[in-house]
């Protein structure tokens, strides 16, 4: 599925089974495994479908699901970000429908892509803010219900702000 390619510092891969290992380069991830950073940790993954995912220090990421073969309509990759940031460089095009997305998700709202480069950081605390900066292409940033939607097209940023309702 991913392999680690550089790493800086520290940085684990946990298996869906609890399995907490020291990050190394050519190390397989798989989809359930979570990543994570120390302070001053850094890792690249390149999945075998061609898109690179950072994750900097100070963060945790879960590669909750991730399917590239096949048909463009049915190639899907879900990321949660539990914390930190991470910089997305997605190369597969995606047709952007709900059988076929790339996604990073956090507990406030959900960034989707089609084939762009972007960052999205996940600040916890006492108000929660999830920050989605697009360098290259468009990022769809939504609400959990989708209710609430702004795309964020290249050069600009847009910040989800978790008040007692969510705002943009």
């Amino acid at each position: 599925m991913a392999n680690v390619g550089q790493v800086n510092g520290s940085a684990w891969v946990t298996d869906s089974k609890g399995k907490k290992q020291n990050a190394s380069s050519g190390m397989k991830v798989y989809e359930s495994d979570t990543i994570e950073t120390g302070a001053h940790g850094k890792l690249k993954l390149s999945f075998k479908d061609g898109n690179v995912v950072n994750v900097v220090e100070g963060s945790k990421l879960k590669v909750t699901e991730y399917k590239a073969s096949g048909h463009i309509s049915k190639r899907k990759a879900l990321l949660d970000l539990i914390k930190g940031k991470v910089r997305s460089s997605v190369k597969k095009k995606y047709k952007g429908n709900k059988t076929s997305s790339f996604r990073v998700r956090t507990k406030a709202a959900v960034a989707g892509v089609r084939g762009t480069d972007f960052v999205v950081s996940w600040l916890v605390g006492k108000n929660p803010m999830m920050k989605v900066q697009t360098i290259e292409g468009a990022v769809q940033l939504e609400s959990h219900d989708s209710v609430q939607k702004l795309k964020i097209p290249a050069g600009k940023y847009a910040s989800y702000i978790v008040a007692s309702n969510g705002v943009f």
